[in-house]
């Protein structure tokens, strides 16, 4: 699923970082503008599968390398992640091509 998929109503996201606007579904962007944003969205008990799915979501679905997962995420090591992540699909999350 992408964020402009879906048949909820479209509305205008503005990406922090980048200040740019995109037409995202009305789900995405309470998840990238609210949700993603929440200090218990990704604590440090939360499961790392679980963790590295949020992560992966609150970037606007975009592929990151398991270092820039490491990065964002503050626990575990990219050698780890790519490990947890290569032993079978986990949420749907499969590596880029």
């Amino acid at each position: 699923m992408s964020p402009t998929d879906g048949n909820l109503e479209q509305v205008d996201f503005v990406d922090p970082q980048t200040a740019e606007v995109r037409r995202l579904n009305e789900l995405w962007a309470r998840l990238l503008s609210h949700c993603s944003q929440q200090p218990e969205y990704v604590e440090p008990n939360t499961p790392l599968t679980a963790a590295i799915f949020r992560t992966l979501l609150a970037s606007g679905n975009r592929p990151m390398t398991p270092k820039e997962l490491q990065r964002r995420i503050g626990r575990s090591d990219p050698e780890t992640i790519l490990r947890i992540l290569a032993v079978r699909p986990h949420y749907g999350i499969l590596p880029a091509e």
